[in-house]
């Protein structure tokens, strides 16, 4: 039996699901801001490294093992399971005995109970990972979707409920409880599996030495990923940090999400093609101009609008954030250049090359960090920036020599679209001065400026722009139609 409609199902249910997801989150995301202070999320920023590395302790990369595995019995399930559950246990209570060292740790009395209130979680999880394991390895993309956006709607609107209630940031921590509670019980429901008694040492050793990989990849990444909310809470205060990561959030939105749409639609061709290197390289650099172009137009939107966006969303109390997100969108910029060089390469198989960049990328974490600790936030960032240049370099320089094309080709390719992306924020500049009303500002300024790009792109019939307006005025014909 062919697998295409399965898979053709699966991608359709993970968009629905993965839109509906984004658009409620930043709707939710909008509203709490506007009831909770920026200290709430800055607190719960705080345990976000505690809680991403417990949850990663407790999946050890072996549900990974077990969805790529051919055969896979109930024994396997349930050892792993049992495995997951004990990890689990002891994971909480090592968070919930250090919790008052977190607390002291980061001088915030409050996060010793909110710790160990959100540890909870952790058990939770790890009662569910085995039924997401399953639906993955039998492509059931809908029963994933369906569960997610269940538990997101449900928790949201209980999240919200406590915050206009006055439950400040327990809101928050109930959010996260309650969407992974909902998804573990609706798991549980639907997946009708239930663990057998059984513990297969063999088994485990051979999951967990293709999940050690993982895990320690994971741990290594997500530490140093990290780190700069670290420095943030610990060196400035809960009220910074909530501030960044209301920043972050809004650059991640427009940046790393659509790119990552791209991607996931667009890597299995290059997969097909990569023993044609003429074609394998004509498309991936249509890929990352296309890419490009989406993300810069939006990140140049968001740079030269930020103080508006964030006073017409989430209100004047988190102005404080327009400056953070103006210079993250630099790193935004920047983002689908990487992500989509790196991956490539990873089509290649050249999976050592990434290791080894990725640890280049993960030493200059600390420069920042020393440039963040003596002259602030705001020049961290600016390291920041600069790193993921440096990045871009050596990804674009290895790919290259994978290809047969030089560093000089490489930006040659993308410096068209920057150029003509780059009008946005000059005609944002521009048509900014002199108005004063929020509202008739931005409106006038983003309308403005994208009837400028629209207006330079036809006069110089920019290919990408064509190609991606040729694919719009094919879909909307093809729905007509309908």
């Amino acid at each position: 039996m062919s697998l295409l409609p399965q898979v053709l199902k699966g991608v359709i249910w993970t968009s629905i699901g993965r839109f509906y997801i984004l658009a409620f989150e930043f709707f939710i995301g909008i509203v709490l801001a506007r009831l909770l202070d920026p200290s709430d999320f800055g607190l719960l920023g705080m345990l976000t490294i505690v809680i991403t590395i417990s949850d990663l302790l407790v999946n050890s990369g072996l549900s990974q093992s077990l969805v790529r595995q051919k055969d896979v019995t109930n024994d396997d399930y349930s050892t792993i399971f049992y495995f997951n559950l004990g990890v689990g246990v002891i994971v909480f209570f090592t968070v919930f005995s250090t919790a008052a060292w977190v607390s002291a740790f980061f001088k915030e009395p409050q996060l010793e109970s909110l710790l160990k209130i959100l540890a909870l979680g952790i058990i939770i999880n790890s009662l569910s990972f085995i039924q997401r394991t399953i639906n993955l390895r039998n492509l059931n993309f809908q029963l994933q979707s369906k569960g997610a956006i269940l538990s997101v709607t449900v928790s949201g609107i209980i999240s919200l409920c406590m915050a206009a209630t006055g439950w400040g940031v327990w809101s928050l921590v109930a959010k996260i409880l309650f969407r992974d509670s909902i998804s573990a019980i609706y798991f549980w429901v639907t997946n009708k599996w239930t663990p057998a008694k059984v513990f297969i040492k063999s088994s485990f050793i051979k999951n967990f030495k293709f999940g050690s990989n993982l895990l320690v990849s994971g741990l290594i990444g997500t530490f140093f990923n990290n780190l700069y909310l670290v420095l943030i809470g610990r060196i400035f205060s809960a009220v910074t940090l909530g501030f960044y990561n209301r920043a972050e959030l809004f650059k991640n939105l427009a940046s790393q999400n659509i790119e990552s749409i791209i991607t996931t639609v667009v890597f299995p061709v290059l997969s097909k093609i990569q023993h044609d290197k003429v074609q394998f390289l004509a498309v991936f650099q249509r890929l990352l101009r296309v890419a490009c172009m989406i993300v810069f137009f939006m990140m140049f939107q968001l740079m030269s609008n930020s103080s508006d966006f964030i006073y017409l969303l989430i209100g004047e109390k988190w102005l404080p954030a327009a400056g953070f997100l103006t210079l993250l969108c630099g790193i935004g910029i920047m983002h689908p250049l990487n992500s989509i060089t790196i991956n490539t390469i990873n089509v290649l198989g050249r999976s050592d090359i990434y290791l080894k960049t990725q640890f280049v990328f993960q030493l200059l974490t600390f420069p920042a960090l020393f440039v963040g600790y003596f002259w602030g936030i705001s020049y961290m960032i600016v390291a920041m920036i600069a790193n993921t240049v440096i990045m871009y370099i050596i990804y674009t320089n290895s790919l290259a020599k994978l290809l047969g094309f030089s560093i000089k080709d490489a930006f040659l390719n993308i410096l068209p679209i920057f150029l003509l992306t780059s009008v946005v924020l000059w005609a944002n500049v521009i048509v900014g001065w002199g108005l004063t009303d929020p509202v008739v500002r931005i409106f006038t300024k983003i309308t403005v400026s994208t009837l400028a790009f629209i207006t330079l792109s036809e006069v110089l019939k920019n290919r990408d722009y064509l190609y991606l307006k040729n694919i719009a005025i094919a879909k909307f014909n093809q729905i007509r139609s309908k």
